[in-house]
């Protein structure tokens, strides 16, 4: 059952950081003057079909949150909460090939609740290239911010192409409420791709998330082990091997306790062939926790972990093998789509037992 969620307050203004133009190539801000006139759009709340939205502009995109929806990383049975639809005003693309633009929505709860699964709409998916959802206890207040690369709060998911609905097992849900007043806000940091300059182009993207005031046992949470900066791909390999490490001290420092995995995802950008992640312990093989063989930058999705207990002291070591034969120079690192990145965005519990969203290098 999906049912209107009066508990459930949306502000009726989103704000959105970033503008159309300030964030450069490098999708890391310039330096230059945002425009603190303008507005990103303004939002409504609407009940339909038993969910509350926020919508810039109905672009016909949403489909009915009753409908039956793909089901590519589910690993929980649909339950009893509540749909809430998050929708980008109409945006206008930049003309840079890389940009980043994040979209704020304030909320509040009148008790705690769990979040509970994610559903993706898409509207230019041509522009689109990937974006991460945060939750930070107190949004920006600002409609523009130049710099929008760095992410903010507790990371709770993220799409990339191929990625559909997601729903957390019944043990797990990520914990909202407990701020003070109830409330949060949502943040989508949206990383957009224009490598032909194109203009006129408006984006309207957006995502479900689903809701329940049902606490379930456990309180997830999402990390990230990564490499960024690191990355250097030579000339013409078809396949060179990058290794991000995250080290046994590392966990050791970030870890309280053991977490359970399960969920994870593999990101790399349009030179990545083979992804996989690898756990040691003690120094030694334990297991493999993800593999992509072969890696398809279109068909990007959150596969369900058989609980995989990851303990402080063991390392995670991601494998990314590329292909820089049609890059026409060598690769780097960095946030555009010509450049990469090797990447594993893990779901586990319980969250108490862990203090970080990220282990390696931006």
């Amino acid at each position: 059952m999906r049912r209107l969620a009066p508990w459930l307050v949306l502000a009726l203004t989103p704000f959105g950081c970033g503008d159309d133009g300030s964030t450069g190539d490098d999708g890391v801000g310039d330096g230059g003057s945002a425009d603190t006139g303008s507005t990103a759009g303004s939002a409504t709340t609407t009940a339909s079909s038993g969910a509350m939205s926020a919508t810039g502009s109905d672009t016909g995109t949403t489909a009915d949150p009753t409908d039956s929806a793909d089901e590519s990383g589910t690993t929980g049975a649909a339950g009893d909460y509540d749909v809430l639809p998050l929708r980008f005003p109409d945006h206008p693309v930049s003309t840079n090939e890389t940009d980043y633009v994040c979209f704020e929505f304030p909320l509040s709860v009148d008790s705690l609740a769990h979040i509970v699964g994610f559903n993706p709409v898409i509207d230019n998916a041509a522009y689109v290239h990937h974006y991460v959802v945060t939750v930070v206890p107190q949004g920006s207040g600002q409609d523009t911010i130049n710099n929008c690369f760095e992410l903010a709060g507790d990371l709770i998911w993220a799409w990339a192409p191929g990625a559909g609905e997601y729903l957390y097992p019944p043990e797990a849900g990520f914990l909202i409420g407990d701020q003070p007043g109830g409330e949060f806000t949502i943040r989508v940091q949206v990383h957009y791709n224009n490598p032909l300059g194109t203009s006129g182009e408006l984006d309207a993207s957006g995502l479900d998330i689903y809701v329940t005031p049902e606490l379930r046992p456990n309180n997830a949470g999402t990390a990230v082990f990564a490499d960024v900066g690191g990355i250097s791909i030579p000339a013409n390999e078809t396949a060179y091997e990058h290794v991000a490490d995250c080290t046994s001290q590392d966990t050791m420092a970030m870890l309280n306790g053991p977490i359970t995995v399960f969920g994870s995802s593999m990101h790399a950008h349009e030179a990545g062939r083979v992804l996989w992640t690898d756990v040691e312990r003690d120094g030694q093989f334990l297991l493999e926790l993800n593999r992509d063989d072969p890696y398809d930058f279109d068909a990007q999705t959150y596969k369900p972990i058989d609980d995989i207990e990851i303990q402080p002291g063991d390392a995670l070591i991601n494998h990314c093998i590329y292909d820089s034969t049609g890059a026409g120079g060598p690769i780097f690192g960095g946030p555009a789509t010509s450049d990469e990145m090797c990447w594993n965005t893990v779901l586990y519990y319980p969250r108490e037992n862990t203090n970080f969203d990220y282990c390696g290098t931006l």
